[in-house]
């Protein structure tokens, strides 16, 4: 059996000959994955061998698939894994202790929650296999130059994440394992993207990371920091994750600190969908990932227009099998090849960009990332249902449904005492928060959005 580092040589390799190899022999490729991948989730998942009874064996196209969702298969979570040891009974004990993030739930996986934007938090379990695929895709990524190490090294080789402190949410998550696997050795430090501007400023000035990552919102908000002076370091690298950037945001973020930003594209569901290129199209890592771009109807949108939601399959999943999954986000696929020479398909995402709420301050305008609000109610009501709506730049009000039982006028009132903390913090204390009393409301794609503007 080939060793741990020979398999991700080997893997790595073959990415590097799937980016020249011609569309004929990727095809070929992703095929074979394709049935590999149904093969095993027929015959290990019992929700997919029900799921895909009276298929034919092998399947000539991903389309001839049914398209599953978060939804579905969370209710149907014993089933749909394919490691019996894994059951939600197991996957809720080892969350409810957030210190242990990032260790191995037993023995072997990385468990993270996503964040339940869509109104369904979901519970992923990554296999080994699976981190050494992910692993092996960074050599499409922009490699540092022999300058960027050596000053990375210079500087202590600090890293700067800015993500959530507590649970286990991806990025904290991944941060853990990560420093677990490198015995120590990696110098990274987590900025909770929670805390008051001001004191995040503070303590990254003292810090002076040499590589700075985080949620992309948060990135791009400390950009705006920094181009006032008041943000003072100087990163070799800016990695902006887990959200996507606006043309605006990226050139905010390059101007502020002259460095490269490495923009990636990914999900709990896929560690590694795609990589930006330098002329800022994400190109899809599609000799191991499906990105299927659909309208309304479920059906197929040309390139050089905006799809409806997209579905996923990520081939390199196993025990927890993602095929033909309503990953919710809109993407606009290419029309040309890309001006970058890249020959993987070009993209753009818009479906999680991470625009900025506006309020209005005694100073003029104040941008707050959407994932700071939900963050905060996280914080205080985490088996609520909620959406924050903002009415106005002074005013916004709070949908919220909490499971059976459960007090819903103290997860309220926790919820809205928190949001009224976070924008005073800010100087916003004129902004009206208010409990509307009523429950979130499905928008027009059917879906429960946590953030309303």
């Amino acid at each position: 059996m080939a060793s741990s580092e020979e398999e991700l040589k080997s893997l790595q390799r073959d990415i590097r000959k799937a980016g020249v190899d011609d569309p004929v022999e990727n095809t070929r490729r992703n095929s074979e994955r394709l049935n590999a991948l149904v093969t095993h989730a027929r015959t290990h998942s019992t929700y997919f061998a029900e799921l895909y009874r009276g298929l034919p064996d092998e399947v000539q196209s991903v389309a001839e698939l049914p398209v599953t969702n978060k939804a579905e298969l969370m209710a149907s979570f014993d089933d749909w894994v394919t490691d019996p040891r894994i059951t939600r009974g197991t996957v809720e004990q080892f969350l409810a202790d957030s210190d242990a993030a990032g260790s191995k739930f037993l023995g072997e996986y990385l468990l993270t929650v996503s964040s339940g934007t869509t109104g369904t938090p979901g519970y992923f379990v990554t296999d080994r296999f699976a981190m050494q695929v992910a692993r092996a895709l960074g050599v499409r990524e922009r490699r540092p130059s022999m300058i960027e190490i050596a000053r990375i090294v210079k500087r202590g080789r600090r890293i700067a994440v800015i993500s959530t402190d507590t649970g286990h949410r991806m990025a904290r998550a991944l941060l853990r394992w990560q420093q677990a696997e490198a015995g120590g050795g990696q110098q990274a430090r987590l900025f909770p993207v929670d805390s008051p501007l001001d004191d995040l400023v503070d303590q990254l000035n003292d810090y002076d990371p040499a590589v700075l990552t985080g949620y992309a919102s948060a990135v791009a908000l400390l950009a705006g920091e920094q181009v006032t002076g008041r943000l003072r370091i100087s990163p070799v690298v800016v990695r902006p994750v887990a959200e996507g950037m606006s043309e605006a945001m990226t050139r905010l973020v390059s101007q502020a600190w002259r460095a490269p930003v490495i923009n990636t594209y990914g999900a709990n569901e896929c560690l590694s969908i795609a990589r930006e290129c330098a002329a800022g199209r994400m190109h899809l890592n599609s000799d191991w990932v499906i990105l299927e771009p659909v309208d309304r109807n479920g059906a197929p949108t040309p390139p050089g227009e905006p799809s409806h939601s997209s579905v996923l399959t990520t081939l390199f999943r196993r025990v927890q099998p993602i095929v033909r999954y309503e990953l919710g986000d809109s993407i606009t696929m290419d029309i040309a090849p890309c001006k970058c020479g890249n020959r993987l398909p070009a993209f753009t995402v818009t479906g999680r960009m991470a625009d900025f709420l506006e309020f209005s301050g005694p100073q003029g305008t104040v941008r707050i990332p959407p994932l700071l609000i939900t963050s905060a109610v996280d914080a205080v009501a985490p088996r609520a249902q909620y959406q924050i709506v903002v009415e106005s730049p002074d005013r916004v009000a709070l949908r919220l449904r909490v499971p059976t039982g459960d007090d819903r006028d103290a997860a309220a009132d926790a919820a809205v005492g928190r949001l009224r903390e976070l924008l005073t913090d800010r100087g916003l204390h004129s902004v009206a928060v208010v409990d509307t009393g009523e429950a979130p409301r499905r928008s027009t794609g059917g879906k429960f959005l946590r953030v309303v503007r």
